[in-house]
This record gives C-alpha cells, structure tokens and sequence, in this order.
C-alpha cells in the first residue's frame, strides 16, 4: 500500500479570501459502509489545513487497463458558524500525489446560524 496527501483550503467569495477557523473532518467509509474518522482539523489563517497522507493502492494499479481501482476515497465536510456546512463525497486519492480540495464556502443569509444548512456534492470517478 502507498500514500497519497489531501490537504483543505477553504475560502468565502469569488475573491478566494481564505476563511481561518473552518473545522475540517476527512473520513473514509469502512467495508461495513460506517464513516471512520482519518483526520479533524482547523484551518490556519491562510484557510489550509496541514497535509493528511491517505492510503492510497500501488501506482502500478493505474498503468494498465483493468478491473483495479487506482484511488481510494475519501469523504471531506467543513463546517464553520454563520455558513453552509459543506460535504464533498468520494474526493479521489491517488498515490504519490497532493490532492489539494478548495473548499467555497457559501454564506447563510437570513437564517440564524443554527439553521444547520449544507450542500452536499460527490465527486465522479476518474475514467482511467
């Protein structure tokens, strides 16, 4: 088994203005369909979290054709008080590499802050 690292940038308007403070979970879904957590963070004033390395199958998975996944998955959400929580699902991580997930967080206007809102969003397979 190898790694591959995701690492979380979040950030408010289209001006990428980095949001500190956002709590960032990454979880992976065990053989039972069960979220395990893999890492909980805070992101820093630039809007990062630090690296997470995350097993990843051998890079020779993905240089020939065939039933083998070159990727594992992992499930991303951040979440920080007066916007969305947002949840990215089957975010690809693939050996050797810096997956790095920038993370647009919407404001919640005209809801109190406990609204509990979200946006949920699943990223498609890789066709390799």
């Amino acid at each position: 088994m190898q790694y591959g690292t995701v690492q979380v940038h979040t950030y408010a308007s289209r001006a990428n203005l980095p949001l500190e403070g956002t709590e960032v979970l990454i979880t992976k879904r065990d053989e039972t369909g069960n979220d395990v957590l893999i890492s909980r963070q805070t992101t820093d004033r630039n809007g990062n979290t630090m690296p997470v390395q995350i097993k990843a199958p051998p890079l020779s998975d993905s240089l020939s054709p065939g039933d083998r996944q070159a990727f594992s998955y992992v499930d991303i959400t951040a979440d920080l008080p007066r916007y969305e929580r947002i949840v990215i699902r089957d975010v690809q991580v693939f050996p050797g590499i810096v997956s790095l997930q920038a993370i647009r967080m919407i404001p919640v206007s005209g809801l109190s802050p406990e609204a509990g809102t979200s946006e949920e969003y699943t990223v498609t397979p890789q066709p390799l």
